[in-house]
């Protein structure tokens, strides 16, 4: 997920992790979730 988030930092995918943190499995929610804290560019940092 981290790979995906860096590679692809869209509304698409950012709508995907979130729907991700909330997956039943819990290793899926810890990688969307440290990919949205770590690697999620904000409107100052999207280049």
């Amino acid at each position: 997920m981290q790979a995906l988030a860096i590679g692809w930092p869209d509304e698409q995918t950012r709508t995907w992790l979130h729907r991700a943190t909330t997956d039943e499995n819990w290793n899926v929610r810890q990688a969307a979730v440290r990919a949205l804290v770590t690697g999620w560019p904000d409107e100052q940092t999207r280049t």
